[in-house]
């Protein structure tokens, strides 16, 4: 049974190509398009499909002034359309106040908010392409290559990598080059910044994914297309619904990562069955050939399995939101306010 669906976004959202030459709605529509082996049809009005999806970029400027998913809140299809909608943002840190797809929401938020954790609706790293071409031995336990600034647990991370004791694992803090390469426009020392990155995966066993900013990261889906095993050290990553996750992906607790060099030595000799179980995941979710198909199965679920949840939500989004502390605070001043 085919199923219409009709993609779109906030006018900010558009302005920006955060999916490299693409922003994510037209990355999404393309992702669709390719995607032959679905029953899902593009529609060009938001009247005729069963399900409407706001693609957002993840790194949108307007943020600051008003989030995506506030913006979507008081746009005009959303309005007209209310129970078919469904977000999709990359934020680090969203606000989930309306059902969607988040890369980064809270696993102990998602059901509560009638969210999933998902993919990132972005171009993949174009060395990624070429894997042939690097050397498929890998010569390191595990590394890390990313940007540190103002996350403290890939600073420690790093801080813990120059110990003896780390000898076998590389973890390097890439922020300089990479806000380097940017600010000067140098775009072959940008590609050759990303071809290390993916050089640093394929020469390790073990793929280190630690949080940044928010509890998702592109390392785990790259480190799964390298074929390599992703070590996922974020408490409060949401998983997305797919993958059999357990199977090969280790979870390390952010107060546990002293004990990475152990506890991955101690599951070197799987290394190789686990990364393939991760390559083949990658294949049957996130290929280029099934993302698309992938992505809008998620929203359907978002719509078909948490029926009631806008109403329902509404009180534990706004605590999600605001935070516990600053609900007790406004309960206490309505209260002074009304019993003086």
């Amino acid at each position: 049974m085919t199923r219409s669906v009709f993609v779109t976004s906030t006018p900010e959202s558009a302005l920006v190509n955060s999916a490299g030459s693409m922003n994510a709605c037209e990355f999404l529509k393309g992702a669709i398009t390719r995607d032959t082996t679905s029953q899902v049809k593009l529609v060009d009005s938001s009247e005729h499909a069963q399900l409407i999806i706001f693609a957002e970029s993840h790194k949108d400027p307007a943020a600051r002034e008003s989030h995506a998913s506030v913006r979507v809140r008081s746009h005009p299809i959303y309005k007209a359309h209310t129970n078919k909608c469904v977000i999709h943002h990359g934020a680090d840190r969203p606000i989930p106040i309306i059902p969607g797809l988040y890369p980064s929401i809270p696993k102990q938020w998602a059901s509560r908010l009638g969210c999933v954790g998902a993919p990132y609706l972005s171009e993949h790293n174009p060395f990624l392409d070429q894997l042939d071409s690097f050397d498929s031995i890998p010569t390191k336990l595990a590394s890390f290559m990313g940007s540190c600034a103002r996350k403290p647990l890939r600073l420690e991370l790093c801080e813990l990598a120059s110990s003896p004791t780390w000898n076998d694992i590389d973890a390097i803090d890439s922020t300089n080059d990479y806000i380097g390469t940017l600010r000067s426009h140098d775009l072959a020392a940008h590609n050759d910044l990303k071809r290390s990155f993916i050089e640093g995966i394929m020469r390790s066993k073990f793929c280190l994914c630690p949080r940044g900013a928010g509890s998702s990261s592109y390392r785990i889906f790259e480190s799964m297309q390298c074929a390599r095993v992703p070590v996922i050290i974020a408490d409060d990553w949401s998983p997305p619904p797919g993958p059999d996750w357990d199977a090969f992906a280790i979870r390390i607790g952010q107060s546990d990562i002293t004990s990475i060099p152990d506890l991955l030595k101690e599951r070197e000799h799987d290394w190789e069955s686990l990364g393939r179980l991760a390559r083949n995941a990658w294949e049957t979710h996130y290929h280029p050939d099934v993302f698309g198909s992938q992505i809008v199965e998620l929203a359907f679920q978002v719509l078909e399995q948490h029926p009631g949840h806008r109403l329902s939500r509404k009180v534990a989004s706004r605590v999600f939101v605001m935070g516990p502390a600053n609900i007790a605070r406004l309960r206490a001043k309505i209260d002074r306010k009304r019993f003086g």
